[in-house]
This record gives structure tokens, C-alpha cells and sequence, in this order.
């Protein structure tokens, strides 16, 4: 089994090692080894994750306030969002996560990513 980012998550999660190297060296690293922890966990035990709709999953990492959502389709976990648990509504939200999930499962049947925008929820579907 293999993984793959979507493009809105790998901005999340880099923007978020960056904040917490910020906050101090190191941090970002052990932040990003416990990202990798999860996806080996979903890649290992694909079901492990609290089911959210039918395809997709959440894993929450132990020491970082994040949650993985994630796809998997065939051989391959897809990371779909990298969330920061206390955010609102907008990307990374509970909210925007379930409608992006959603979105998500009907356009891979037409092999074709979408990306949604909060508020108003617009949808763009990704070549």
C-alpha cells in the first residue's frame, strides 16, 4: 500500500512543521514523525480510523491537537487533510471536512480531484 497527499493537506501540514519549528527547534520535526506514525498506521490497518463517511477516516495524533482525514481506494491512502483540532469553520474543519470528503468520494469515481473554498463553499475541480 502507498500514499499520497492532496495538495491542500501537504500546505497544511508543512505550514504547520513550520509553526511549531518556529516555537522551537525540533518541534517540527517530532510533529511531522508523528504525522508519519498515523499514515503508517493507515497503512498498515486502513480501517483503523474513525469512520466518517464510507470511504473516508480519521486517525487524531497523540501528542499534537491534529486529526489525519483520509481516503483509501484501491492500494493507495490519500491524506486529505492535515486539521488542526480547535479550528472553526472554514479549511480544516469538521464541517468543511465532511462536505470535502463527500465531494471527494463522488468526483474519484470520475478520477478527478475537486478543491472546496469556505464560506461561501465553492467547489473547483482539479485537472
Amino acid at each position: 500500500m502507498t500514499y499520497q497527499y492532496h495538495p491542500e493537506a501537504a500546505k497544511e501540514l508543512t505550514s504547520s512543521i513550520q509553526y511549531y519549528e518556529s516555537k522551537s527547534i525540533g518541534l517540527g520535526a517530532k510533529f511531522l514523525d508523528e504525522v508519519e506514525e498515523a499514515i503508517a498506521q493507515a497503512l498498515t490497518h486502513s480501517k483503523s480510523g474513525t469512520l466518517l463517511t464510507e470511504h473516508n477516516r480519521r486517525i487524531l495524533l497523540q501528542r499534537f491537537p491534529f486529526e489525519l482525514i483520509y481516503d483509501v481506494k484501491e492500494e493507495v491512502v490519500t491524506l486529505i487533510a492535515v486539521k488542526h483540532i480547535s479550528r472553526g469553520q472554514g479549511i480544516g474543519s469538521h464541517e468543511h471536512n465532511l462536505a470535502f470528503a463527500l465531494f471527494f468520494t463522488i468526483s474519484r469515481a470520475k478520477n478527478q480531484l475537486c478543491l472546496i473554498s469556505p464560506t461561501p463553499y465553492t467547489i473547483e475541480l482539479l485537472p
